[in-house]
């Protein structure tokens, strides 16, 4: 039987679980912003590691698994608070010996589980792996719910948030009810572990909630811009992973079982790889354009200051230079040598007030005006010379060219 994207949200076997991943894609997304911003985006995997112990008990004994893996998380920041508090351990050593810890009784519960009760060690893997689509539907009503009712508590008290994640002095010395907003933080995350665990698998839940968020980061410095762009991206590939899942093997005419988790982790995992790469503002290949152009501007700028001086360039520069119109004939045009006469105005400038303001000597001058001319715009020229009460000589004595507009 085919399915098409509209079946996702209204076919009765795909719809429950469609909607229940995307509320959760946009929880972990929100929970996940507010751990990069704190830096502490080690403390998502640590955690799921810690929920696995209580996930093997309780389908050991009390057949809570859900419920036993989200206490098993808060009892894994328990210790990590513990090792920071009392120990006076650093965050980053706190969280290896948190993880260390979790991960080793994990292997030990689920070794155990595995010899005596082999059905639980089984059921036990759906949170090891992730399985969104075997979820029930009771399992799809209150992890909608949990989900649902962690994204409004994030959307409502933005604010305390955003306190507690900037400035956690000050949210510490608020009243008790700010103090207990925190442990609701911690609350929500250990939930978020869990219902992410079951989704995608405990080694890829934190990559459902970091990824997002970088992605978000890379395009915006507004706290408020980065949790929309980091649930619509998270949302988005949720979207992806769960229509491939089903299209994949539809297309390849094939028996297979994709699982959901780990295609919604490639389409995170490959969206913010791009993001990082050409994000307009920090993205790799941006600034790299911009050292570029940088580096052009300098070569571009020393060129009309030989032309001015007299002096010879390179046959390309000099075609360069005759193609933005600057010179013509090895002499400068008027373009050309107002560019360069202003570039010289900019570098005697700096020389003279290093050295009557700083007292540097000798070549240093030379050298940091030689930086500095490029880097100068014309409101740092106008509060130089202000500031230098409108000098007409460097420091050698040299006259300090009128700009030329």
């Amino acid at each position: 039987m085919g399915f098409t994207l509209s079946d996702f949200f209204l076919h009765p076997v795909l719809q429950a679980s469609t909607f229940a991943t995307l509320l959760l894609s946009i929880f972990c997304s929100l929970i996940g912003c507010v751990l990069f911003v704190r830096r502490k985006a080690l403390l998502a995997e640590t955690l799921s590691h810690a929920a696995y112990i209580g996930v093997l008990l309780g389908l050991l004994f009390l057949g809570l698994d859900f419920l036993a893996g989200a206490f098993s998380s808060l009892f894994g920041v328990a210790l990590l608070r513990f090792l920071e508090k009392r120990f006076r351990l650093s965050q980053d050593v706190a969280l290896s010996v948190t993880l260390s810890v979790s991960l080793a009784l994990g292997t030990f519960f689920a070794s155990i589980t595995q010899f005596y009760c082999p059905i639980a060690y089984k059921q036990s893997l759906i949170f090891l792996y992730g399985q969104a689509a075997t979820m029930l539907n009771v399992h799809v009503l209150y992890f909608s719910l949990i989900s649902f009712l962690a994204i409004l508590v994030v959307v409502l008290r933005y604010r305390v948030v955003c306190w507690n994640s900037f400035d956690p002095l000050f949210f510490r010395a608020q009243k008790y009810r700010f103090q207990l907003f925190e442990v609701l933080l911690f609350i929500l995350l250990s939930f978020a572990v869990v219902i992410g665990s079951r989704a995608c698998g405990i080694m890829l839940v934190s990559g459902m909630m970091i990824a997002p968020a970088i992605f978000a980061r890379a395009f915006t410095h507004s706290f408020g811009k980065m949790l929309v762009l980091a649930s619509l991206m998270g949302a988005f590939c949720t979207l992806v992973g769960n229509f491939s899942s089903v299209w994949i093997p539809q297309t390849l005419e094939m028996e297979l079982t994709i699982p959901t988790g780990p295609l919604i982790l490639i389409a995170l995992a490959s969206i913010t790889f791009v993001s990082l790469f050409f994000s307009p503002k920090e993205g790799f290949v941006i600034r790299i354009v911009r050292a570029l152009r940088f580096s052009l501007k300098i070569q571009i700028e020393n060129a009309l200051k030989d032309l001015y001086k007299k002096r010879k360039i390179r046959t390309t520069m000099a075609c360069l230079l005759s193609f933005l119109g600057m010179q013509k004939g090895g002499v400068l045009t008027k373009k050309g040598e107002q560019k360069a006469q202003n570039l010289i105005r900019l570098h005697r400038l700096w020389e003279l007030y290093l050295s009557r303001e700083l007292g540097v000597t000798g070549s240093r001058i030379h050298e940091s005006a030689e930086e500095m001319e490029h880097i100068l715009d014309r409101e740092m020229e106008e509060r130089l010379t202000k500031y230098l009460n409108n000098p007409t000589h460097d420091p050698h004595n040299t006259e300090i060219p009128k700009r030329i507009d």
